[in-house]
């Protein structure tokens, strides 16, 4: 085999190789939170409560952990740096953001099989810029009877 067949062979290797790793990275990130919000929208829960905990460039006090309780969609108990992600449609509405954005980083995130909530989020807001990622993770979960 002369060189330039065994460089086409190689070509046509690697080609083959990146069809297959595409094919086999399942469906994007906006199907992902597609499919999410509509488990958690078929579900109709309004009142629930979880333990959140954010991750950010930020003081100690902020990345604390706290329990957030939400009774007819209406948060209690998060604090004020919280409150952009105290509620489980706020949390979808900063990953669409996020995943939406020009220029944005990009998002990273886990959501729970059987209710379909952010457990975990990392999102970049803006790619080019330091000290704006955040994250979170949410954990705890509890449907709650309505009052």
């Amino acid at each position: 085999m002369t060189h330039p067949r065994l460089a086409s062979l190689v070509v046509l290797l690697l080609a083959a190789c990146l069809a297959a790793s595409a094919l086999a990275a399942g469906p994007s990130d906006s199907a992902k939170l597609k499919q999410a919000r509509a488990l958690w929208a078929k579900q109709h829960v309004r009142d629930y409560s979880f333990r959140l905990k954010l991750s950010c460039f930020c003081p100690p006090d902020v990345r604390r952990s706290v329990i957030v309780t939400v009774r007819n969609g209406r948060p209690r108990g998060a604090p004020a740096s919280s409150r952009h992600i105290d509620t489980i449609p706020e949390m979808f509405a900063r990953i669409r953001e996020t995943l939406t954005k020009p220029g944005s980083g990009g998002a990273t995130v886990r959501y729970d099989a059987r209710r379909g909530f952010p457990r975990s989020a990392s999102l970049d807001p803006i790619k080019l810029a330091a000290d704006d990622e955040y994250s979170w993770t949410a954990d705890r979960f509890r449907v709650l009877r309505p009052r």
